[in-house]
């Protein structure tokens, strides 16, 4: 009798396969809701927890690489920023530095709101550390002397990250 029941529910829990094929399928479905559904899918299926969480678990664990790519950007900066002797690019440096610092402080409350489900709460957090690297990026391309930002990348990663976190967060159900 006992070995029955433990044959019947091995057959009706899902196999290691068909979870990670569920979690393919809604790692897809949900980027297909985002301004860049290849890039999104490339981030998500990075982390393997991916295959694992819902939806609300897949705009966190882009927050969660948000928050490390801005907290390795502004380590990045200050590093760039104490070998700089440009006083137009210490400028520069300077204004970076500042939003990093916005943004690595903002994208551990961004997580925290969604936890808490105050989803409004954390799709103005994430606008704000997209923005702030933008603001970085542009820095470096405004007079009296532009020129090319050292952080591109960087600055691309995190507003991507960030972007696809509030595509994501606008579409879970508002609680309320």
């Amino acid at each position: 009798m006992v070995a029955e029941v433990g044959e019947i529910l091995v057959r009706l829990l899902p196999t290691p396969t068909q979870i990670q094929q569920s979690g393919v399928d809604l790692i897809i479905k949900t980027c297909n809701h985002t301004s860049n559904p290849n890039i999104c899918v490339e981030y998500l299926r990075s982390d393997p927890q991916s295959l694992t969480v819902d939806v609300k678990g897949l705009a966190r664990i882009l927050l969660e690489m948000a928050s490390k790519n801005a907290n390795d950007t502004a380590e990045a900066i200050e590093k760039q920023f104490k070998k700089n002797t440009d006083p137009i690019l210490t400028q520069c440096f300077e204004i970076c530095i500042s939003v990093y610092k916005l943004a690595v402080e903002d994208l551990p409350n961004e997580i925290s709101s969604l936890d808490s489900n105050l989803l409004a709460d954390a799709l103005t957090l994430a606008g704000y550390a997209s923005e702030d690297a933008e603001e970085c990026e542009k820095v470096f391309v405004r007079p009296p002397n532009p020129t090319k930002s050292p952080f591109t990348k960087q600055n691309k990663v995190v507003d991507n990250l960030s972007t696809l976190a509030v595509e994501i967060i606008s579409v879970l159900p508002q609680s309320g």
